[in-house]
């Protein structure tokens, strides 16, 4: 998809504060014209130029979207962080046999633990999200009532870089969604980013 910078414009009148569609003319930022291509309304996305892609390729995604992980995934990420595993998702199957996974392990107390984990040839890289809470209270986002889900993660791009992957992957909670874009090797977290729309989850 192909777009073109228009102007950058300040809030105006009336701006609620929310980055979603209904406030668009209203918010302050850049604004982009689609040139080629479709987006549905209030989807995140990345605009890059061709510098971007000259350290990187956009990697393949074979199959995308939410399923349970193979018992043999299970046993393995829970023997090698020694931690029962509670959830395992795939949330995306990538290039070659190559996997994401969203993993929650069983609680320890009040310390809560979720990883996102990248499955390769290479073995297992985990990025955790821990938590520290008493049950069916806040703990990784307001309002969440001690549960993480698969359904809320969505892999906003992946590309290839010489380390091996570079994810952008977008959290939906009810106040709003974080995207973080993290690098695999060491699965370290380069940039984040927030969107706020505070609007009630059914």
């Amino acid at each position: 998809m192909t777009v073109s910078f228009v102007t950058y414009q300040s809030d105006r009148e009336g701006d609620s504060g929310r980055q979603v569609a209904e406030n668009f003319d209203r918010a302050q930022g850049a604004v982009y014209r689609i040139v080629d291509g479709k987006v549905p309304p209030d989807v995140t996305c990345i605009v890059f130029d061709a510098s971007f892609l000259s350290t990187r390729r956009i990697a393949g995604v074979g199959v995308a979207g939410m399923a349970q992980c193979d018992a043999s995934r299970v046993q393995r990420i829970g023997a090698e962080r020694s931690r029962p595993v509670a959830r395992c998702s795939r949330l995306a199957m990538l290039e070659g046999a190559d996997e994401l996974l969203l993993v929650e392990f069983q609680p320890k107390g009040s310390d809560l633990l979720a990883t996102l984990v990248l499955v390769t040839s290479r073995g297992l890289t985990f990025n955790d999200f821990p938590a520290k809470c008493e049950a069916g209270s806040s703990c990784w986002r307001e309002g969440d009532g001690g549960v993480i889900n698969a359904r809320d993660f969505h892999l906003v791009g992946a590309f290839r870089i010489s380390t091996g992957y570079e994810f952008a992957i977008a959290w939906d909670r009810p106040e709003g969604q974080s995207t973080i874009l993290i690098e695999s090797g060491v699965f370290r977290e380069r940039a984040d980013w927030y969107r706020y729309w505070a609007r009630r989850w059914a």
